[in-house]
């Protein structure tokens, strides 16, 4: 508990004046983002991720994106922690292909479905909710469902800080417990250069952590050459040999 309450402090600190809000203007919010993001075609970025899956914490993970939506193609390299430095996954054409990385069996190499066990293990998505397009839009319908319920409190910090990025913050909290809701506190948080999500965490009722989101040194509607895309790529290791 005291692990969580330094965690939530150490977040929330950079968030100064807040404001009550409406849901109304939180759903034009919402609406207006989803057409920002439908607009965009690839991106490359920065994902810190943290979930609660497969009944632990998997801790804070950095992953090295790139992601075409049409057809859809995404590349992913784990940076760290060190279990898991040096992990490529590359989906395309309905299937990943994954190169295990880390400090065993590095150079193993194997093609696999999205959706199967191996692939899911410690996620709690796919690799295809990668795409921001997918994933945003995911997040977007669970706030918004979170809004339908009246024992709701919501605020937005204008001016807020979350990662070391900047842009409007909202966050959302049920105020009593009721069937149906998904958790206890919701909050994205809106770059307010780009006006896409940057932020998103979720926590459930007993304050633990559900899921935990950041995209950062966002880049978005890059040529990308079909190379990116392709396991041949010799910038990539899924044609390493071992020694």
């Amino acid at each position: 508990m005291f692990k969580f309450l330094f965690f939530f402090l150490i977040i929330c600190l950079p968030l100064f004046a807040s404001e009550p809000i409406s849901k109304d203007e939180v759903l034009k919010v919402a609406e207006v983002t989803k057409l920002k993001i439908e607009s965009i075609q690839t991106y490359k970025f920065l994902l810190v991720k943290r979930e609660w899956a497969d009944g632990r914490d998997t801790g804070y993970q950095y992953l090295q994106v790139k992601v075409r939506t049409e057809p859809l193609q995404i590349y992913v390299k784990f940076l760290k922690p060190k279990k898991y430095a040096g992990r490529e996954a590359l989906f395309k054409d309905g299937e990943i292909t994954v190169r295990r990385g880390g400090t065993r069996l590095s150079d193993l190499v194997v093609s696999i479905l999205p959706d199967s066990p191996l692939a899911m293990e410690g996620n709690r998505y796919p690799i295809t909710f990668i795409n921001p397009k997918v994933l945003a839009n995911e997040l977007m319908k669970k706030i918004e469902h979170e809004l339908s319920f009246e024992e709701t409190e919501l605020i937005v910090f204008r001016q807020a800080e979350v990662f070391e990025q900047s842009g409007t913050h909202y966050r959302l909290i049920h105020t009593k417990q009721k069937r149906g809701m998904s958790c206890y506190v919701a909050e994205i948080m809106i770059s307010n250069e780009t006006g896409l999500p940057i932020y998103f965490r979720s926590i459930d009722f007993q304050k633990h952590l559900i899921e935990e989101y950041a995209f950062k040194d966002m880049v978005f509607n890059i040529e990308f050459d079909d190379i990116e895309f392709d396991e041949k790529n010799p910038e990539y290791g899924f044609n390493n040999e071992k020694d």
